[in-house]
């Protein structure tokens, strides 16, 4: 299941081409030497971008799960080279599957105000990892 897509038409491979890394003891998905512009293949009125991240513990015995939620981390799509770190609010409880999931939906401003871009073709939600 690592690596499985939400949206077959943008699979995250397509969307980011930087590396990551996901620290498994706390969640923490961290994007490290990245340009926006350069490392997205982004809609073509996007002017920024959000990233995601969450941390789900699974049992499917039982059904049982918890789950955490990173804030969300909103870039301006451009040149300058930045690190985007997403902490989930905390460890979730209980046993059972861990599993770690990249979300990245782009926005477009106008007037100051970010207006979400719903084209299928972009934005991505991604199991990044799973123990």
């Amino acid at each position: 299941m690592k690596g499985l897509d939400f949206n077959i038409k943008a699979p995250l491979a397509a969307v980011l081409q930087a590396s990551f890394t996901v620290a498994t003891d706390t969640g923490t998905i961290a994007i490290t030497d990245f340009i926006p512009q350069e490392q997205l293949s982004t809609p073509n009125n996007a002017t920024h971008v959000s990233f995601r991240s969450a941390f789900i513990n699974l049992d499917f015995a039982t059904g049982i799960f918890d789950k955490s939620y990173s804030p969300i981390s909103n870039v301006l799509l451009d040149q300058n080279l930045i690190t985007v770190t997403l902490i989930p609010e905390q460890v979730p409880a209980g046993s059972g599957i861990q599993l770690y999931l990249l979300l990245i939906e782009f926005y477009q401003e106008v007037n100051g105000i970010q207006y979400s871009l719903k084209s299928g073709n972009y934005n991505a939600l991604n199991l990044v990892e799973i123990l």
